[in-house]
């Protein structure tokens, strides 16, 4: 089991230089979760590839139908949040070291409050849960 990050995620679903590690990454895990904010972040990532020509907007279409059809067949473990994530993520923001994202901050307190490690090739959000304690499984 192990959380998901939405950048590999996105890897996986779009051509990148990466993709086809994290996708021997993703499909080892017997579990792969997600969250609901996973859901608005892999809808952003793709709608930013379309506004910036990288993927043409019926490309993008067919993308985010074929992540959803995954979700629709369950292939991914949802996590919700909640008001603890935003009080915990609000917390280690606050710490000012390291240096972490908002979004990431949710992620990773949602990945703590669960015991899952975070499956990343996202250098920044990995240093960030190392610093707060959180399993990391790099992709490199």
């Amino acid at each position: 089991m192990a959380y998901i990050d939405t950048s590999a995620l996105v890897a996986y679903y779009c051509p990148e230089p990466m993709s086809a590690k994290i996708e021997r990454a993703i499909l080892s895990i017997a579990h792969p979760h997600i969250s609901y904010l996973t859901d608005v972040e892999i809808a952003s990532a793709i709608a930013r590839k379309v506004r910036c020509k990288e993927v043409s907007f019926p490309d993008g279409h067919r993308i985010i139908n074929f992540y959803r059809t995954h979700v629709d067949k369950r292939l991914y473990c949802w996590l919700p949040l909640d008001l603890k994530h935003f009080q915990v993520a609000r917390s280690w923001i606050s710490q000012f070291n390291p240096a972490v994202r908002t979004l990431d901050a949710l992620h990773l307190a949602v990945m703590a409050s669960n015991d899952l490690p975070i499956l990343s090739s996202d250098n920044q959000l990995l240093a960030a849960a190392e610093y707060f304690g959180i399993q990391i499984i790099p992709i490199t």
